[in-house]
């Protein structure tokens, strides 16, 4: 890494790019599964993970053009 800089916060913060990515496949289920996976073996919380999940999706789900209804459909994915 170049210039890394420390971070304090919520570590279930940190995988929402690669839970909500296409990435490593797409797809609700898989998205899901990532979460899952992602959550158990780091000893995240579960809900607080979807949580920022559902919270990062929303926050790049619009900009000057409008919303992106791809944005909207993977949030709608891990709502409850």
């Amino acid at each position: 890494m170049i210039d890394p800089k420390p971070l304090v916060g919520e570590r279930e913060f940190g995988i929402g790019a690669l839970v909500r990515g296409g990435e490593l496949g797409s797809g609700r289920d898989r998205a899901r599964r990532r979460l899952a996976r992602l959550s158990s073996e780091l000893s995240l919380d579960p809900d607080r993970a979807r949580g920022w999940v559902l919270a990062q999706t929303l926050a790049w789900a619009s900009d000057e053009d409008g919303v992106d209804p791809g944005q909207v459909e993977v949030a709608r994915w891990f709502i409850a």
